[in-house]
């Protein structure tokens, strides 16, 4: 690239001298670029007449290419920069199904708003699969319930998310606001099946308390018409 603005500032300027001063560099320096730039390309770029540069027919069909090639890179360094700031591109998002409904669904409008030119995809993905979305490549997040599953993936605790137990009001099992889950394991339950992420939690909170859960039925997806 040093060699391509180095030829495009002589062609254009006329002489070494007044190109040596534009891009700020000895006119040793240019003349070997200039020199090294016609044997990589096996080709004679300029002409000498008096003190003055003249293009060969070869360097004027190749000027306008290189004058191309060097406002493309421009652009992609001016790209790269907009893309590093994080408000233009694609965001890839992986998370469960009730994750989406509930939370992105009012998130992803606000989102929106502030970053107009970043375009969220969202895949529906639950546990294991989202790892392996993640190392494919094939999103950058994901919202999942259980940590630590991939030591080569960095994660961030989120806000603690709430679950609600739904019983009889005469059912003695705890205070309104929270219950504990040694209390709660004990009595028959009915629970989403595994795949679902609530179940996810359930399952990592009863880990957490060493308890054992009395599952008596499971509720299955179902199944789309």
């Amino acid at each position: 690239m040093r060699r391509l603005r180095t030829f495009v500032a002589v062609a254009e300027l006329g002489t070494v001298s007044r190109a040596a001063l534009h891009l700020r560099i000895s006119q040793s320096a240019l003349s070997r670029h200039i020199s090294d730039l016609e044997g990589e390309l096996r080709v004679r770029l300029f002409d000498r007449i008096g003190r003055r540069l003249v293009l060969t027919a070869i360097a004027e069909d190749l000027l306008g290419d290189c004058r191309s090639v060097l406002s493309q890179v421009g652009s992609l360094g001016e790209w790269v920069d907009v893309l590093r700031r994080g408000d233009r591109g694609v965001l890839k998002v992986a998370a469960s199904p009730q994750m989406i409904e509930s939370v992105l669904s009012t998130l992803l409008p606000r989102y929106s708003a502030r970053f107009p030119n970043v375009q969220v995809r969202l895949t529906e993905a639950l546990g294991p699969s989202q790892v392996a979305l993640l190392e494919r490549g094939d999103v950058h997040l994901a919202i999942r319930h259980d940590q630590g599953v991939n030591p080569g993936l960095a994660s961030h605790a989120l806000q603690p998310d709430e679950i609600l137990a739904a019983c009889h009001p005469a059912f003695p099992i705890g205070p309104a606001d929270m219950i504990d889950i040694g209390r709660l394991a004990v009595h028959p339950l009915l629970l989403p099946e595994p795949g679902y992420s609530m179940r996810v939690q359930f399952n990592a909170a009863c880990r957490l308390a060493h308890v054992k859960p009395n599952i008596a039925f499971e509720t299955a997806r179902p199944t789309p018409c």
